[in-house]
């Protein structure tokens, strides 16, 4: 009975070599050849060799009938690189690769930072360098960032999408080095367009909208950076590995991944909320990276059927213009007409954007992922508030022309009835709350933020605004040339 007992604990619990990264089981050649003396090799052989048998036959089973345990895996996305699909395993730990070899990058953050970054290291790609390979983890369940597209259910099999974030992007035309480039390339694959003449060149501004589900833009970014996604790994610690590069550690992973060098596109609060040396790295910067302001905002969509009185006020409201903005005054910044999708062609999706004010007065209510019952109260009352804003500034407009600051009164007084026929004809609503919604304080006079040169690490963001490639001041803040002209600073210290 001791025999058994020793030779079963050998062969399920047997030490793992420590050049080997594996989790395959030995076999028994050379478990035998390395620890068991002649005699008892000779005992033991008919039983590992039952074992090994049972194991291949029961898909990872072992003779005692009990399976391994896997530790739960995030949600991992294929990419590819030259055209050949590959994935990425979640968590999983090895050596940082030599010289000469494939180089590990990952990109924290699926947003426009990170995957302008993803797409800047795959540019900034020399011939004659060893090959990249680029990693994004990302906490959310897609990549997106400000550039949310929601999915909202209206009836049993039909949804609607609505773009809940930014509404549109825009960079400075010399200064947000090489953003225009970006932005050519992503009209050219049909992902956005620009907007009409008279907001495009105002003060040096060019201005793009999506053609379809904002969050297209970071997706074809990373397409075209061949990036292996993982989703729903939110990052718990970086940390120097000692034989060379970063261990990173997600939530939820019992083994670091080690990669060559990291690209950190997360907001200022993610950056100080991460564990490991990046806290220590960090440190000396703390001063500048706590002085970067946001404001905040709150974003409403409704849903309207396609066709009827309802939609008709919409139409005349609108006419040929895809936004309106908000009477002085109210909580609305803007109104958003929806690019029409496969799956919501039967119904009007308006998205309400409010002012930063109005944002700002909202109290006690938490951007989260798991809201908890006072969360969900406050953001109905927010939805409801901005729904029934639109609905009035919608239902004086029909039949007439926009409406000025003096017919502001008609909001809760002469067409309430009509205001009621509106709303009561939306037939889904969602609500988006971003404490984090534009950078009104960045950090000046640098692109990005290198916090260690070798391993490398930077950090990138919006939030950074630079000193400028055209000689004409810094760069934009809080918009998409901002996001890529941080993002390609970072890469060329990386790359070389």
């Amino acid at each position: 009975y001791r025999r058994v007992t020793r030779a079963v604990t050998g062969v399920l619990f047997m030490r793992r070599p420590a050049c080997s990264h594996s989790r395959t089981i030995q076999t028994s050649a050379q478990r035998g050849e390395a620890c068991a003396p002649p005699g008892q090799r000779r005992r033991s052989a008919p039983l590992v060799a039952l074992l090994e048998q049972n194991t291949a036959a029961g898909g990872g089973s072992t003779a005692m009938g009990r399976r391994r345990r896997r530790p739960a895996a995030a949600l991992v996305v294929a990419g590819s690189v030259g055209g050949q699909p590959h994935r990425v395993e979640a968590g999983g730990g090895g050596r940082a690769p030599a010289a000469g070899q494939t180089r590990r990058v990952l990109v924290v953050g699926g947003g426009l930072s990170g995957a302008a970054a993803a797409w800047s290291l795959r540019r900034q790609q020399c011939a004659d360098q060893p090959p990249l390979a680029i990693h994004m983890w990302d906490g959310a369940r897609g990549c997106g960032g400000r550039l949310a597209t929601a999915r909202i259910a209206v009836g049993k099999a039909e949804e609607a999408r609505a773009n809940m974030g930014a509404q549109r992007l825009h960079h400075h035309r010399t200064n947000d080095a090489p953003a225009p480039e970006a932005a050519r390339l992503l009209c050219e694959a049909g992902v956005i367009e620009p907007e009409p003449p008279a907001v495009v060149d105002v003060d040096q501004t060019a201005s793009f909208v999506a053609t379809g589900s904002s969050n297209e833009v970071c997706k074809w970014l990373l397409r075209q950076a061949g990036a292996e996604l993982r989703f729903g790994a939110r990052i718990r610690s970086i940390s120097k590995a000692a034989g060379g590069g970063w261990d990173v550690t997600a939530f939820g992973d019992k083994v670091p991944a080690r990669f060559n060098a990291v690209v950190f596109g997360g907001s200022v609060a993610e950056v100080f909320t991460t564990h490991g040396d990046l806290t220590q790295l960090v440190s000396p910067h703390r001063k500048r990276l706590q002085a970067v302001e946001y404001s905040r905002a709150c974003c409403a969509a409704m849903v309207l059927p396609g066709s009827g009185p309802a939609a008709d006020a919409v139409r005349r409201f609108f006419g040929a213009h895809r936004s309106r903005p908000g009477v002085a005054g109210s909580e609305l910044q803007e109104l958003v007409l929806q690019p029409a999708t496969a799956g919501s062609s039967d119904h009007l999706t308006v998205v309400v954007v409010s002012t930063e004010r109005f944002g700002k007065s909202v109290k006690g209510l938490r951007a989260t992922h798991r809201p908890s019952a006072q969360d969900r109260q406050l953001s109905g009352e927010v939805e409801q508030t901005l729904v029934r804003c639109a609905c009035a500034l919608i239902a004086a407009a029909s039949g007439s022309q926009r409406p000025t600051e003096e017919t502001t009164a008609a909001l809760g007084g002469a067409c309430c009835t009509a205001v009621d026929a509106l709303h009561h004809q939306v037939v889904a609503k969602k609500m988006n709350y971003w404490k984090f919604a534009r950078v009104v304080k960045p950090v000046a006079g640098v692109d990005c933020l290198v916090v260690s040169e070798e391993p490398p690490l930077a950090i990138v963001g919006d939030y950074f605004q630079g000193s400028g490639c055209g000689g004409g001041g810094g760069g934009s803040v809080g918009s998409f040339g901002g996001c890529v002209r941080s993002a390609s600073a970072a890469a060329r210290a990386i790359v070389n």
